[in-house]
């Protein structure tokens, strides 16, 4: 699919026309999105987040090429004059950790505080390599929690001074460091873009547009934590994140900076890319955006992060919002502690309750979408398993964690949960039945406590998987059943690099390589290939391999084709 038809094709997967509440069409919130590449993504992040009542200014990058440019302007036409696209003319050449970041979303901010049709309430900046945690409604009922208070971060009371401007303002100020996300209020935008003292610090940095001193980690933070500034919004002093006290979490983003683990072990520009492995992870945070994902890498996790919010925001209509979202006031506030024009509760925040659809409901589209998403998944509720079971004859499922398909021989259903640290071989293991019990959450357990078997484990834990095994008693042509293979992930120059320990069972061969590019000519070769990957560390060829009797009935080799990760 063209990413313009992307655009076009909005209201049919959310239903005609795009749906409001009315607390969201008295919320107006405006967007300012600067991007350089990847028209896709761009055009998928614009579907999760465009509501017709909001306004969008995306400013595309000067150094892209025209064709980029021209390809985003028709993606623009696709929502309507609420959608603005920065002029080629205005645009700027960003260079990371320069002042252009700081002007690229000045452009926009301008323009979209001239917008005399949309009396949006709050600014929100984004990139193209990012994704929403919330819905549009989510957004609105958090911000009007916000207590007037603008949502900048404050990671340190004093930056370096390695990145001070080498000039002295007029006036005292204390260089504060803290994010470039962030969401603004409509005065406070107002305030960066004409109060004398903005201006004079934005003309410092300016100034050293050429120096390498990341100002866009300080402009809004200091103008937000120096009180005597008097910006709207802005907060007494800065309080440092605390991970045991929500209450300090920076809701704007969600981001995991090195030293903190790195779960999908990829990180650049010290930024965590998240991959499969925070796929759960995203369904318990608190934040309103994620932030980063990568082209390339792991873009499952990207494909069921936006379903997911699809899901949510189908969910949400004609729904009585607190089914999906609650807020709880709780103790005093220490993060955002609003200083000038608070009208609203003082001094108390607000914790993003668990939103009750878990990612587990989101197995689904391993049936819906074939192996084109439908490789890694947490465990799935019951209904999930009662669905599978009860149409083996359509559904191809791969399931589990590390997981990978087998045709066995049997005629019972077992279910078995398996550390993902051993290796799992089912023909050497004895399986036996074992019962299904649900919980309160909906989930479902399993009660066994022989062998390696655990007890009570529930569908929040990405560290195990189930192994299942089910086949038709009819037709062994209908048998499903996977085995859990044991791999390791290496550190290599290139994403998704397995070393698969097992033998070659019919679902993945491994053969000698002696680079990337001959492991990509060895897949074009082979029938039935769907993808290869290549580890640099034992030069070997790990090429995927897919039999058309396992393939759900709606899958076609135009998917596969798609879906090659070798291609």
């Amino acid at each position: 699919m063209k990413p313009a038809e992307l655009g076009k094709n909005f209201k049919e997967l959310i239903e005609q026309p795009v749906w409001l509440s009315e607390e969201e069409k008295s919320f107006p919130i405006a967007y300012s999105l600067l991007i350089y590449e990847n028209v896709e993504w761009t055009a998928r992040l614009l579907r999760l987040i465009y509501r017709p009542n909001n306004v969008y200014c995306i400013h595309v990058d000067k150094k892209s090429p025209n064709w980029f440019y021209e390809e985003i302007i028709k993606l623009s036409t696709c929502y309507g004059n609420n959608v603005h696209v920065i002029s080629r003319l205005k645009s700027v050449p960003i260079i990371w950790g320069h002042y252009s970041v700081v002007e690229g979303f000045l452009t926009c901010a301008e323009i979209l505080l001239n917008n005399q049709i949309v009396n949006w309430q709050y600014l929100i900046n984004i990139n193209g390599k990012e994704l929403p945690l919330r819905t549009n409604w989510e957004l609105v009922v958090a911000l009007k929690a916000l207590n007037k208070s603008n949502v900048i971060d404050c990671s340190r009371q004093k930056a370096p001074k390695s990145r001070y401007p080498i000039k002295r303002p007029s006036f005292p100020v204390n260089w504060t460091k803290g994010s470039f996300h962030a969401a603004l209020r409509r005065d406070m935008v107002n305030y960066i873009l004409h109060d004398k003292r903005a201006l004079e610090l934005r003309g410092l940095f300016k100034e050293e547009e050429d120096l390498l001193k990341v100002p866009d980690e300080m402009f809004f933070s200091t103008l937000a934590y120096n009180p005597q500034l008097r910006a709207p919004g802005a907060c007494h002093k800065c309080h440092a994140a605390n991970r045991n006290d929500p209450r300090t979490t920076f809701v704007a983003r969600y981001k995991i900076w090195w030293p903190a683990y790195c779960a999908s072990k990829r990180i650049v520009r010290q930024i965590c890319i998240f991959g499969i492995q925070h796929l759960h992870t995203f369904t318990q945070r608190t934040e309103f955006f994620a932030n980063k994902f990568n082209p390339g890498f792991h873009e499952f996790a990207y494909d069921c992060l936006e379903y997911w919010i699809l899901k949510k925001m189908k969910n949400e209509r004609g729904t009585n919002m607190y089914l999906t979202l609650k807020l709880l006031y709780i103790l005093p506030i220490i993060t955002y502690d609003c200083l000038i024009d608070s009208t609203l509760i003082n001094n108390r925040n607000y914790v993003l309750l668990t939103n009750p659809f878990t990612f587990c409901e989101a197995n689904k589209i391993c049936h819906e979408y074939g192996l084109s998403v439908g490789k890694y998944f947490s465990l799935p509720i019951i209904s999930d398993l009662q669905y599978l079971t009860s149409n083996l004859n359509a559904s191809t499922f791969w399931m589990g964690y590390n997981a990978l398909f087998t045709q066995r021989t049997d005629k019972s259903i077992k279910w078995r949960y398996y550390n993902t640290t051993n290796v799992a071989d089912l023909s050497r293991s004895q399986l036996q039945n074992i019962p299904l019990s649900g919980n309160d959450n909906g989930h479902y357990c399993l009660i066994h406590t022989s062998g390696h078997i655990l007890k009570g484990v529930l569908c929040s834990s990405i560290n195990y998987v189930v192994c299942i095994e089910v086949n038709d008693s009819q037709s062994s042509d209908t048998n499903l059943s996977i085995s859990l293979r044991k791999y390791t992930v290496h550190m290599v120059d290139i994403p998704n690099l397995l070393s698969m320990n097992q033998n070659t069972d019919g679902c993945y061969d491994v053969l000698w390589s002696n680079n990337k590019h001959h492991c990509i000519f060895l897949c074009s070769t082979i029938p039935h290939c769907l993808s290869a990957y290549f580890n640099q560390i034992e030069k070997l060829c790990i090429v995927i391999l897919y039999q058309q009797s396992l393939l759900p009935n709606k899958y076609s080799f135009v998917n596969a084709q798609w879906i090659k990760i070798c291609s």
